[in-house]
């Protein structure tokens, strides 16, 4: 992902490598959410108990880093 960039609402190869290692490791993803086409939520089992929620901000800002 750092040595390949990409600016917000374009981060496609970013979205796919992060959601593809969540279905290996058994998560179910939700690809496309709330009309944005790199958006994805990924969950992993059912049932009652605590719940986890993790926010990524995916893009690269130009003229940083």
């Amino acid at each position: 992902m750092h040595d390949n960039p990409e600016v917000s609402l374009k981060e496609r190869n970013t979205s796919r490598f992060l959601s593809e290692i969540l279905e290996k490791e058994g998560f179910s993803v939700d690809r496309g959410i709330c009309g944005l086409p790199t958006a994805f939520d990924a969950s992993f089992g059912k049932g009652r108990g605590p719940k986890v929620a993790l926010l990524a901000e995916m893009d690269a800002l130009p003229g940083l880093g």
